[in-house]
């Protein structure tokens, strides 16, 4: 028994070492042959600063903060993350393919004597500076310099393209940064009046000029719209005043509060500038543009952002439909997620099409509400009844009915009423024969 504990131990000793030793081992080996072939030697999250200068354009310097990346000079502004990760990587990955010596016979051979780039680049206590010079014959690499090292090396030129660039395309054009997951209350005023929504139990409701439920997918679209939107130009720095760009007052407000705060974050449209439109938001002083489309999304209506949908019931839910129209009474109950036909008798026990039955009635939504909910006498003797009973026996009504060429809905359970269009009333005169699963 003590051989085989002792064998055992062995076994899990060697195994350790082959491990730690072999596996993981190799891998750091592998790593410090990697740094050793690099060209600075340095590992892409070490880095915490780098400055970019030309001669022919202000340098631009970036530092890493607990925030991110921030552009210090020649503005201080937010950097924008993918571009500096793509510097960074390339910092990193950067190999010295080839080494020349001969360095003394002339600079100007490797285009440095008036390089076209010069980094300077701190990582925690070390510090690197290096000259870009021009291109080898293949334009597939590039000529640099090291500070304090007479050797020249070529690299893969992908460094320059991810270094040369203008400060527009170093800068974080988020027009507002947002989670959309966190946003708790969206307050939106524009020429055609004041909204405010607020997030309760998974969804929107709108609580000002109304108080309902919202349309789930315009909210989250609007909110979509601003999470992804980017400034196209920075037309002002350092704006001195707001009045010439429509901005005091701005012609659209949009304020949104988030699960954790009690501030707001702000974003203010004005005035238009060619097919743009004028911007700012609470967070940075700059005036930048925005694409027509966000002024669009923020000047809709309180109807465009209403829940028009009419009949809102999960068909999971459901245990049975009963319409009662001219033709006489249809029912069918769902189970084993089909519908099946009870009603009509000659039916009975035929499967209908979800898809050409159910889904088209849940698309019905209303043209027009009437917020005053004051009874039609028309719903008295509807054209179309039609009650929907969940599986643990709650009944939901709806009456349909024509007068002229409108036709009018209503919600009996909640009152809300309002019209729908032809094709939508049409939809609940379906013919049984059309709807059937064996219905050509």
């Amino acid at each position: 028994m003590k051989n085989l504990l002792l064998l055992a131990a062995i076994l899990c000793s060697l195994g350790a070492f082959i491990y730690f030793y072999e596996i993981r081992g190799e891998e750091k080996r592998q790593e410090v042959r990697q740094l050793e072939k690099s060209l600075l030697q340095l590992k892409q999250d070490e880095i915490t600063s780098v400055k970019i200068a030309t001669f022919q354009k202000e340098s631009i310097l970036l530092k890493k903060e607990v925030s991110g990346w921030m552009i210090e000079r020649p503005i201080r502004s937010p950097a924008d993350d993918g571009t500096v990760n793509v510097l960074l990587r390339d910092l990193e990955s950067a190999s010295r393919n080839r080494v020349f010596s001969d360095v003394d016979l002339s600079a100007q051979k490797y285009g440095l004597d008036n390089p076209r780039l010069n980094l300077f680049i701190e990582a925690g206590q070390a510090s690197k500076s290096m000259l870009i010079g021009r291109d080898d014959f293949t334009g597939n690499n590039m000529y640099v310099q090291l500070e304090g090292d007479s050797n020249v090396f070529l690299t893969s030129r992908s460094l320059s393209t991810a270094v040369d660039k203008t400060l527009f395309q170093w800068r974080d054009k988020t027009v507002l940064n947002l989670e959309r997951s966190q946003v708790r209350v969206i307050e939106l005023n524009n020429d055609r009046g004041r909204i405010r929504f607020e997030h309760q139990n998974n969804e929107w409701f709108v609580k000002d000029p109304l108080r309902e439920r919202a349309d789930q997918n315009r909210v989250t679209g609007l909110l979509s719209a601003i999470e992804f939107a980017e400034a196209q130009e920075f037309v002002d720095d350092s704006p001195v005043q707001l009045e010439p760009y429509g901005l005091m007052p701005a012609r659209t407000t949009l304020r949104i509060q988030f699960n954790d705060s009690k501030n707001w974050v702000i974003l203010e449209l004005g005035q238009k500038l060619g097919e743009y439109v004028l911007a700012r938001n609470s967070v940075w002083p700059f005036i930048f543009t925005v694409k027509e489309e966000l002024s669009d999304r923020l000047n809709q209506t309180v109807w465009d952002f209403r829940d028009k949908s009419l009949v809102d019931v999960e068909q999971s839910e459901l245990g049975e439909v009963r319409f009662w129209r001219d033709d006489g009474e249809i029912t069918m109950r769902y189970q084993d997620y089909a519908w099946i036909v009870e009603l009509p008798k000659a039916y009975e026990g035929k499967e209908v099409q979800a898809y050409k039955f159910w889904y088209p009635i849940t698309d019905i939504a209303f043209k027009t509400i009437d917020d005053k909910k004051s009874y039609d006498p028309s719903f008295l003797r509807p054209d179309v009844q039609m009650v929907v009973t969940s599986r643990e026996g709650v009944e939901r009504k709806f009456l349909f009915t024509q007068i002229g060429d409108q036709y009018l809905a209503r919600r009996t359970d909640s009152g809300r009423q309002g019209t729908i269009s032809e094709i939508d009333f049409k939809k609940l005169l379906f013919e049984l024969e059309d709807v059937l699963a064996d219905a050509p």
